[in-house]
């Protein structure tokens, strides 16, 4: 069974330059790319973590312990 996803112009010419060969479909994409997510965004998150502790050690301010705390801050702004 299939179904219809909407994008716009530029998210699908940023999908087709993800595709790993020309005929790949965009199912087999977007299965990639759900199947990596889990692998990178716990690292990606402790990186920007550890960043911005760096971050804020240098400018003396408040060092975060988690990244809805530094989201918070940055919506505040």
């Amino acid at each position: 069974m299939y179904t219809t996803l909407r994008v716009a112009n530029k998210t699908k010419e940023r999908l087709e330059s993800l595709k790993e060969y020309k005929r790949e479909s965009f199912d087999e994409l977007l299965n990639r790319l759900v199947d990596v997510y889990p692998e990178v965004k716990e690292p990606l998150i402790k990186e920007l973590l550890k960043e911005s502790k760096e971050y804020e050690k240098k400018r003396n301010r408040k060092a975060y312990s988690n990244i809805r705390e530094l989201i918070k801050d940055i919506e505040a702004d």
